[in-house]
């Protein structure tokens, strides 16, 4: 008896022992949306003149673009939407210019070794400067959000660069994990508002964390950020639609797409480091991805769930519309959606280029 019990025992040890040897090595390692797979490289002998980008912007006070008395946010009052675009054109032109340099990098397996250095001093420079710790405003938050989800992946993207010194990727990640922690509080209020239903902005926001908590090996302010797959899944009708979406009226179409951006590369985040993603509250995503892009084919019935005719839909090749298709479609090929016909597909906020990042350019 006490030898089939030592043997039991030396089988389970043996078996657990080969699931150990199955995990990555780094146990803690998180993971991002897209593999980055770089050789082994050695230092660049010098530093590259890089194309100038915009100076750090530590403050930001940006306003909504929408009249002031308009509960659906759907009127844009021309003079604040003048006002708000010249104060985020410089963060938006650094963020787009810094993720290219990083897709570089990244897309060349490392073989684009001037661009990895000049990623890295872009970011440095900006983190040094302690750039967006100081967003005043709601709406300058929300940009904060979206800003650190694309900084954050295209440092992900740049970390096995030789040109990251030790001191530089000290200062980078503790400039993440500040802009992290600041969007984290403020989403968690939020959350916790009994009086405040989530909607695309939320979902922005956890984003931001999940990619600076992936950048900076945060599992804790990960778990927190997936969290956000349920606040929208769970709240979709029967139809697949989201509530604060449809009262964008006839903005509701393009906030149905600007929502489930960050919605599924949260779920493809999720799946990445062994949470669940898609399948959150009985799969409801995949049921407001179809909704959506239902919508984009025939806006019958979004324009009777919203009570408006939509405006038109435009390119559907612009950064926030569809390129969180190719997670999407990476993870589910039969649902690939006319893909094919609209790629390559990017948005700066998720990464850059998704179609070159998961192979399929």
């Amino acid at each position: 008896m006490r030898a089939r019990r030592l043997i039991a025992q030396l089988i389970g040890l043996a078996l657990m022992l080969g699931a150990l040897d199955a995990t990555p090595a780094v146990a803690d390692e998180l993971v991002a949306p897209w593999a980055i797979i770089v050789g082994r490289l050695e230092k660049l002998p010098e530093k590259k003149q890089c194309a100038p980008h915009p100076a750090p912007v530590t403050r930001l006070l940006t306003e909504t673009i929408y009249e002031a008395d308009d509960a659906s946010r759907t009127e844009i009052d021309p003079e604040a939407q003048t006002k708000y675009l010249k104060e985020i054109e410089p963060v938006r032109n650094y963020l787009r210019g810094v993720v290219s340099l990083a897709n570089s990098f990244a897309i060349s397996h490392g073989k684009n070794r001037v661009a990895g250095q000049c990623a890295v001093q872009a970011i440095a420079e900006w983190a040094r400067a302690g750039a967006l710790l100081d967003a005043e405003t709601q709406i300058a938050t929300f940009n904060r959000a979206t800003f650190l989800s694309g900084v954050a992946s295209a440092y992900i993207q740049i970390k096995q660069s030789p040109e990251l010194a030790a001191d530089d990727r000290s200062i980078i990640e503790d400039w993440l994990s500040q802009l992290s922690a600041k969007t984290r509080e403020f989403y968690s209020r939020k959350r916790q508002s009994a009086t405040v239903a989530p909607n695309n902005i939320q979902y922005w926001g956890s984003l931001g964390v999940a990619m600076a908590a992936i950048a900076t090996g945060d599992r804790q302010s990960l778990d927190w950020a997936v969290e956000a797959v349920a606040l929208g899944a769970c709240q979709a009708t029967a139809e697949g639609a989201l509530p604060r979406e449809l009262a964008r009226k006839q903005r509701a179409r393009h906030y149905h797409l600007f929502a489930i951006a960050p919605l599924v590369t949260l779920a493809e985040i999720a799946e990445r480091n062994g949470m669940q993603g898609y399948e959150t509250c009985s799969g409801a995503l995949h049921r407001i991805i179809s909704f959506a892009l239902a919508s984009v084919e025939d806006a019958g019935l979004i324009e009777e769930l919203s009570g408006s005719p939509q405006l038109e839909i435009g390119s559907l090749k612009s950064e926030t519309d569809l390129a969180w298709l190719e997670f999407y479609a990476a993870r589910f090929p039969g649902r690939a959606w006319k893909l094919a016909k609209i790629r390559p597909l990017s948005n700066s906020y998720l990464g850059g280029n998704l179609t070159a990042l998961l192979g399929q350019q």
